[in-house]
């Protein structure tokens, strides 16, 4: 069919591809037409010259139409029909079709077997041309295995150098990555190290901000029910030291729930993000985990919880060391871990600011003195004591958001504008990309521990690949923006991977065989 458009295209030179593409539909019905070979002998052909009737591909339909005519049968047509090449398509699109109906009768024509029939769109209601596009003929079945065949080997090569990339890494001992690529058009998913737990450091606010957004969404029917301009009280005891600047408000003052929300991830604001958690509650964030069938993700802290238990702030850890406190809590259960929380909350409720700042400072300075080892301890301790969650368990998180399946559209499109404008990590999976590609994601960091977990469009809106990138296990400082480069290669090597060829393109959506403005008058 675009070859016999394209003989069109360049003889007879019409004003525009919809009218070309007219003159290849009746191109293509008269050499129909013309063919005056019976089925049978046409599938006898096949399994003559070629014996296996049922994998015929482009080429050998050409060379069975030629042996054809080589032994003398007739290839003629209307005195019309112009150059061959457009009868060798046409009789390899009959052939094809014969073929096709003895593998149904032989069992071989399932749509399971071979897949769905890609689904042609029509161009817009608007368009004269709208309706005749949808008689135009679908993908030949060897064409569907060549995608197929195409796809796999797109999503073994991605695999490998995904593989190369964190085995050079585990290699030098530097640190420990995971990660997982989803193409969501294809399905396609390649995962390394996907299924085991790491630290989510603030990667933990996505969840959290989408459980907000069901609660909102719930609450529409409710007049009383809460707002995005609801106020949230910031108070003593729920600010946190870290990112974020809402800690410096004076006790009493408010924010929205929107702007906490806003807070929460595009500046990683800590005392945001745990007054979202207040509001939201840690229930019903669990729940939302449990649903989706995340079963390697752990979220029982708020950030300000996570500080206190790992700088021994609270009774049961106040005389221990970092790594003690580290294997303390790895050893819990988590009735023991929600105990020793309760505990850290009753103790610091009158804690101020101030007081918080400074024994961080005084954690600061006893790492500066120890050196190596002290790292290596605040690493165990920062890494024991938050929430985790696989790669695979955030790459799906964000898949179900990308396609509607937490939210209704209001507030699918609520969150991903959230991502979007996400102000840190630029080192990260937005570094490899093209200035002007869309990627919503959050970042997570603390001391041994760079995430970035996101959506990328890649090309069109339409074509979202989901790539969760987790390290752990950084030993040292200077090794810190070289896992903020692994997270960009990672991004880099997911875009170049799916992004859409012309022949893909066209075959997705034929947005090509629109005329441009003015196209008609050339």
């Amino acid at each position: 069919m675009r070859e016999a458009q394209e003989i069109f295209w360049w003889k007879e030179k019409p004003r525009s591809r919809v009218q070309a593409t007219h003159q290849a539909l009746e191109l293509a019905s008269g050499c129909f037409a013309a063919i005056s070979t019976s089925a049978s002998s046409v599938v006898s052909l096949a399994h003559d010259k070629h014996g296996t009737s049922l994998e015929l591909g482009p080429a050998e339909l050409r060379e069975a139409v030629d042996r054809r005519a080589d032994d003398g049968e007739s290839r003629s047509g209307p005195a019309d029909v112009p150059p061959p090449a457009s009868q060798c398509i046409a009789e390899g699109l009959e052939l094809e079709s014969t073929i096709m109906e003895e593998k149904e009768e032989k069992g071989f024509g399932d749509e399971a077997a071979v897949g769905p029939l890609p689904r042609w769109e029509t161009l817009e209601s608007g368009d004269q041309d709208g309706k005749w596009w949808q008689s135009l003929p679908q993908p030949l079945p060897w064409f569907r295995r060549q995608n197929r065949a195409g796809a796999m080997s797109r999503t073994r090569k991605l695999k490998e150098e995904l593989q190369r990339l964190v085995a050079r890494q585990e290699r030098k001992k530097k640190m420990h990555v995971g990660v997982v690529v989803e193409h969501l058009p294809s399905g396609e998913r390649v995962s390394i190290n996907g299924r085991e737990p790491f630290p989510l450091a603030s990667v933990a606010k996505v969840p959290i901000i989408i459980a907000a957004a069901q609660q909102l969404q719930e609450a529409e029917a409710d007049p009383r029910g809460v707002r995005l301009t609801t106020r949230l009280r910031v108070t003593e005891d729920v600010k946190c030291i870290g990112s974020g600047e809402l800690h410096e408000r004076p006790s009493g003052e408010t924010a929205t729930l929107g702007e906490c929300m806003e807070l929460a991830c595009v500046v990683s604001d800590n005392t945001a993000a745990d007054l979202v958690l207040q509001q939201a509650t840690l229930g019903r964030v669990r729940a939302l985990l449990r649903e989706q069938g995340l079963h390697h993700t752990d979220l029982c802290l708020s950030q300000r919880q996570a500080f206190l238990i790992a700088m021994g702030m609270t009774p049961s850890f106040r005389d221990l060391s970092a790594t003690q406190i580290a294997k303390r809590w790895e050893a819990m259960s988590a009735s023991q871990r929600a105990a020793i929380i309760a505990e850290a909350d009753a103790a610091n409720t009158a804690l101020s600011v101030k007081s918080f700042l400074g024994a961080e400072r005084l954690a600061e300075e006893n790492y500066k003195v120890g050196g190596r080892s002290a790292r290596r301890d605040s690493m165990a301790v920062a890494a024991a004591v938050d929430n985790t969650a696989s790669p695979e368990d955030m790459a799906l998180l964000l898949r179900r958001l990308a396609e509607g399946a937490l939210l209704r559209p209001k507030w699918t499109r609520h969150c991903m504008g959230i991502l979007s404008r996400q102000q840190y990590g630029k080192r990260r999976l937005p570094r490899g990309l093209p200035r002007d590609t869309r990627v919503y994601h959050k970042t997570g960091t603390i001391m041994g521990v760079c995430n970035d977990v996101g959506i990328i469009e890649v090309g069109s809106p339409d074509n979202l690949v989901v790539v969760a990138a987790m390290v752990s296990g950084i030993l040292k400082s200077q090794y810190d923006r070289e896992a903020e480069a692994v997270i960009a290669q990672v991004g880099r090597l997911a875009y170049k991977a799916y992004r859409p060829s012309p022949m893909r393109e066209v075959h997705a959506r034929p947005r090509h065989l629109k005329a441009a403005p003015g196209e008609q008058n050339r």
